[in-house]
């Protein structure tokens, strides 16, 4: 699958996520198997769908945990797996950038919930990426 010219941004909320299972970290750094969170679990799906960049939309209280334990960028694997079959595979690795939004300020304890994360970030991407293609 080639990427396309489009750009195809992965929102993940993280903000407004509820956990049931009383831990002290965030419910998106959940392991869901050896040394695999679920938030990288996302990261990965988002990466396979084929987006161009991931959105992280984490409160600031947990984005600096989130952004130790993700980074900036994700790899594409595919790339990774073309590559080595290329003169010059490394080049050829595509970085995804990750972004990480904070909800704002006064939308916090109001309409902090699963569902405005998502629409919060999916606006915040729409208008940074307005102003820069311009």
């Amino acid at each position: 699958m080639s990427r396309s010219k489009e750009n195809l941004p992965g929102i993940i909320p993280v903000s407004g996520m509820t956990s049931e299972f009383g831990m002290e970290w965030d419910s998106s750094l959940i392991p869901v198997a050896p040394n695999y969170t679920a938030l990288e679990s996302a990261i990965f799906e988002c990466i396979h769908v084929g987006c161009n960049s991931i959105w992280i939309v984490a409160n600031d209280d947990i984005a600096p945990l989130i952004r130790h334990r993700i980074g900036e960028y994700a790899t594409d694997m595919r790339s990774v797996e073309q590559g080595a079959f290329k003169n010059w595979g490394s080049p050829n690795h595509l970085e995804v950038p990750i972004y990480y939004v904070p909800i704002h300020p006064k939308h916090r304890d109001k309409v902090d919930n699963y569902a405005w994360s998502a629409i919060y970030g999916a606006n915040v991407c729409f208008c940074i990426m307005h102003m820069i293609s311009r």
